[in-house]
């Protein structure tokens, strides 16, 4: 038999089945638009209305968009393997995809650190906020944010980012079919979690509910 080298792989997916596959599409689908429009809707209003010009909400800006471009390495592609009926990835994209993952993902994790000191500032030290936390210091930040995700694809570094998610995979019940397992807490991580930060993180937030209303109000008198 001779050698072969393969740059290919075979996306396997969850189901053969034509029927599990639309309920799986249309719910993926769902979930991926809102996600986007949330996260959009976040972004717009925090840059639009100046009372939201603060610190932490230029953060959640930033965090949105993290969140937009976290779900859109993964899901547009699976909608597309599901509606073309083509399984195939080449190696160069496999690479991309997770590249991305480890790059926003780690990302992710600063941001939401420096979003923790902003908040610890805001309530240990509301007097110096303005002066702790200036433009330059949350530019920074973000900066340093993205910066850690970038150095968090070096070997060494990754490993430990993903002891956790290690230890998840050793410690999860023992099912029948394991894979299948693994597959739907993928996807919840990919599609739910970005949908549903948006509510989480600035929805139930009273300036922007109030700014979203009147956002509403004003494309109504157009």
């Amino acid at each position: 038999m001779k050698n072969r080298t393969f740059t290919e792989f075979i996306l396997l997916g969850f189901t053969n089945q034509p029927e599990v596959q639309i309920v799986i599409f249309i719910f993926l689908l769902l979930t991926y638009m809102l996600s986007v429009l949330g996260n959009l809707t976040i972004i717009i209003l925090t840059r639009v209305h100046p009372h939201l010009q603060t610190p932490m909400y230029f953060f959640l800006r930033n965090f949105s968009f993290l969140e937009i471009s976290f779900t859109s390495i993964f899901i547009p592609r699976f909608l597309t393997s599901v509606t073309t009926g083509n399984k195939v990835i080449s190696f160069a994209g496999c690479l991309i995809q997770y590249f991305f993952a480890i790059f926003l993902g780690a990302t992710e994790f600063y941001l939401l650190a420096s979003m923790s000191y902003d908040r610890y500032v805001a309530i240990c030290k509301p007097l110096h906020y303005l002066t702790i936390m200036s433009n330059r210091v949350c530019i920074q930040l973000v900066f340093c944010s993205w910066l850690g995700g970038f150095l968090a694809i070096l070997p060494p570094i990754v490993i430990s980012l993903s002891y956790g998610s290690c230890m998840f995979m050793y410690i999860n019940p023992s099912a029948k079919e394991e894979g299948a397992f693994n597959k739907g807490i993928a996807v919840l991580i990919t599609s739910i979690t970005p949908l549903l930060n948006p509510f989480i993180y600035t929805l139930r937030n009273q300036q922007v509910k109030q700014a979203f209303k009147d956002t509403i109000k004003k494309i109504m008198k157009l």
